[in-house]
């Protein structure tokens, strides 16, 4: 299938000469004479790239980019600039606004025909990149789904036919046990499914740029305090608040996320590190801003992990889950990923098998 291009020129003999060009190399071809007029091409014909004169009457070029930016359906369309104009502050204005390329007049044929394979096949690039990183999310999903489901679903099944069944003979302090079984497997549930959609929401975000730059934008003020509640939370979940061994620093510490996201991976990082250790076993939380960076780890004393299993953190997978019964470790470590690299971060975990592990959050601060 042909590419769609939308040429909007005012001057007549160059919209002519590009629209012959492109159409020369089996391009579809849409023109119009003003910005008005282009942008309502863009909306009928949906293209996969716009070229746009700077300075144009009715609607300029600027207000053309303003306004696809704005509009869900094709805010990620690649956008040139023609311009006559060179000075810095031109450009800058144009790239502030996100358009993907500047051409200069008078151009060649050969710097159009550049600027447009570039942005195509980078489009094609990205969308390829999607549709691999979406098939490892069904496929994860499809394998993963099964085992992490149906586990708590058995349970909270079966105690509740024998409540149902049972017609009051189960004594009460059995009924208590089945009953708490059923909420805490409901409970896990919950956090599965929310964790499925989160990962599979961050994976459609990681594709959208617009979107990916406001969410590095968020800050979060006081986060030492999101760490202590949540961490402190997590430990009196598991009946270890002793366990909890907090160093937040003597300072307040700003974030440059989001605090659901922070809470996220300070819940994931945590519970993992308290469901893979033992009672009387630490688990250590230190954050600080360090070298311009917000720096997280979070190091427990339990059975760690191999060079092998650190090298498979990835989407969906457990490790040891014969030995260790417990499940979601490997779907919250790769949320964790996920989250820490589309903040431009990384995330890397370090391990002593059967002593300790450190997991670290690495994510750089912004510059006001």
């Amino acid at each position: 299938m042909k590419k769609k291009i939308v040429v909007i020129e005012d001057e007549e003999p160059v919209r002519m000469n590009l629209q012959l060009l492109l159409e020369s190399e089996e391009f579809e071809v849409y023109s119009a004479a003003d910005g008005e007029e282009g942008l309502k091409e863009i909306a009928s014909r949906k293209p996969d790239l716009v070229i746009c004169d700077m300075m144009m009457p009715v609607v300029e070029g600027y207000e053309v980019l303003k306004r696809m930016r704005r509009e869900e359906s094709y805010r990620n369309i690649p956008f040139i600039f023609l311009t006559a104009r060179t000075d810095k502050n031109s450009m800058r204005q144009g790239m502030e606004l996100g358009a993907d390329d500047y051409i200069t007049k008078p151009f060649t044929m050969k710097e159009i025909l550049n600027a447009v394979n570039i942005r195509l096949e980078k489009v094609e690039l990205i969308e390829k990149d999607t549709e691999q990183k979406m098939n490892e999310l069904r496929l994860s999903m499809v394998n993963s789904l099964p085992h992490e489901f149906i586990t708590p679903l058995s349970s909270i099944i079966g105690y509740s036919d024998m409540l149902i069944s049972s017609k009051g003979s189960i004594r009460e302090e059995v009924k208590q046990e089945m009953l708490e079984s059923i909420y805490y497997n409901a409970l896990r549930l919950n956090r599965l499914t929310q964790n499925f959609l989160l990962l599979a929401e961050l994976e459609i975000l990681s594709t959208d740029k617009n979107k990916l730059k406001a969410l590095r934008a968020e800050i979060t003020e006081f986060a030492e305090e999101i760490i202590l509640g949540v961490a402190s939370s997590k430990a009196r979940s598991f009946e270890r608040s002793s366990d909890l061994q907090l160093d937040l620093g003597q300072f307040s510490i700003t974030a440059p996320l989001a605090s659901a996201y922070l809470a996220k991976i300070t819940e994931e990082l945590v519970d993992n590190a308290f469901r893979y250790s033992e009672v009387n076993q630490k688990v250590y939380v230190t954050a600080r801003i360090q070298n311009g960076n917000f720096v997280m780890n979070i190091t427990d004393d339990g059975r760690g992990l191999t060079q092998e299993q650190i090298a498979k953190i990835g989407i969906f997978i457990q490790f040891e889950r014969k030995r260790y019964e417990q499940q979601g470790m490997g779907q919250g470590l790769s949320l964790v990923k996920r989250i820490v690299e589309l903040h431009g971060g990384e995330f890397s975990v370090s391990s002593v098998p059967e002593k300790m592990t450190v997991a670290r959050v690495l994510i750089p601060v912004k510059k006001p």
